[in-house]
């Protein structure tokens, strides 16, 4: 990686690397980035526009592209996210469409910038649940299913896991035609 490219000065990629590294959650290196974005000034440059969004979007994305052809951990990890960190607030459609773009990876050395865009991307303010009302999706109303599940929720009888569900459908993973993932609402 190139510093001089860095959006982050040598100091605070130091700092970061010795804050992220050492996370042991999610939670905590969440944390860590949010703090970075804030003690580095990028997130006030990018409000002041002093540095432009569309700029830092394109260094997060060469970012991402240099970590996925490497082996292991490294400078890149520590910028890109605290970049993450300093836009995930943003409402630019970009900003989104990074997130789940990072958030989909999952192998190493990618798997803790992956887990924290997932994370941001849920914490987006403008981030909502997406009904499944989608064409060909089975309505299933879940009264009028005998599952003999004694009272609980007959969820889990039927095999539909609700989060995963809405979670792929608003990643845009579903697919309508799959025969494997049918699409199943509960009512």
């Amino acid at each position: 990686m190139n510093i001089e490219d860095s959006v982050l000065n040598e100091e605070h990629l130091s700092e970061g690397a010795f804050k992220l590294f050492t996370c042991s959650s999610l939670a905590r290196y969440m944390r860590m980035a949010k703090l970075l974005a804030h003690t580095s000034g990028l997130r006030e440059r990018i409000e002041s526009r002093e540095v432009s969004t569309q700029d830092v979007l394109d260094r997060a994305l060469s970012l991402w592209h240099d970590m996925q052809s490497k082996d292991g951990r490294g400078l890149e990890e520590i910028e890109l996210a605290t970049v993450l960190a300093a836009v995930a607030e943003n409402a630019a459609d970009e900003v989104l469409e990074i997130l789940v773009e990072i958030s989909l990876a999952d192998r190493q050395p990618v798997t803790w910038v992956s887990a924290l865009a997932r994370k941001l991307n849920q914490d987006r303010p403008d981030h909502k649940e997406i009904p499944l009302e989608m064409p060909g999706a089975v309505q299933v109303d879940e009264s009028s299913v005998s599952t003999g599940t004694r009272g609980r929720s007959s969820r889990k009888t039927l095999g539909i896991r609700s989060r995963m569900l809405i979670g792929q459908v608003r990643l845009g993973l579903y697919n309508l035609n799959s025969k494997t993932s049918p699409l199943i609402a509960v009512t």
